[in-house]
């Protein structure tokens, strides 16, 4: 199982290009440092033996007749993004006021490798029934983003919301909910806190 890497030629080489090294390792693992060597006539190498959701570095150096050129083009990838297993947690939510009908709500970002992939968060606002109000999907409020945060808009005032975020990865995720539910209350002072705790506990 591996991951092809290809490149192109460098725009202004310091000299004829005699060979390329690949170099790949485990994300932040330098160590564990695995090289191909290529012809210079070569611009793709299948790189052997990848574990599907572990985070990989590669770099690719020319060496030219002046010698070794620069890193500078380190790329992360995966072999192959898979799901967050269901029990990943996400430590710590905060919900900040922007103005009585705006919040940001941020979160400390799951690892590469506790994410298996590289992750996409959906953060859902879901009001809570209120003096016998029935609920309206129209109310319920999601946000997907690439980000650690996310800003919700339009609240509707003197109302509580209950507040989840799932993680996927991938082009088409699939979002496992990784955080309990959290209390979110929308009032008319432009100067009140949320209520509840502002983590998952």
């Amino acid at each position: 199982d591996g991951s092809t890497v290809t490149w192109k030629l460098p725009a202004m080489p310091n000299g004829i290009v005699i060979e390329y090294e690949v170099l790949y390792y485990i994300y932040q693992n330098a160590s564990s440092d695995t090289s191909g060597i290529l012809s210079g006539a070569v611009t793709q190498y299948l790189i052997p033996g990848l574990v599907a959701g572990v985070p990989y570095e590669v770099v690719v150096v020319a060496y030219t007749s002046a010698g070794k050129g620069s890193i500078n083009n380190r790329q992360i990838f995966f072999r192959e993004e898979l799901e967050p297993t269901m029990s990943v947690d996400i430590d710590t939510v905060e919900i900040k006021r922007l103005s009585p009908t705006s919040i940001n709500a941020s979160w400390d970002s799951l690892s590469l490798f506790v994410a298996k992939g590289f992750p996409v968060y959906q953060v859902t606002l879901t009001p809570r029934s209120a003096n016998g109000r029935k609920k309206k999907q129209s109310d319920v409020l999601t946000v997907t983003t690439n980000d650690s945060f996310a800003i919700f808009n339009n609240l509707l005032r003197s109302r509580s919301y209950s507040a989840v975020i799932g993680v996927g990865t991938g082009d088409t995720p699939t979002f496992n909910q990784v955080t309990l539910p959290i209390t979110v209350l929308v009032t008319n002072e432009a100067t009140s806190e949320p209520s509840g705790d502002d983590t998952n506990n």
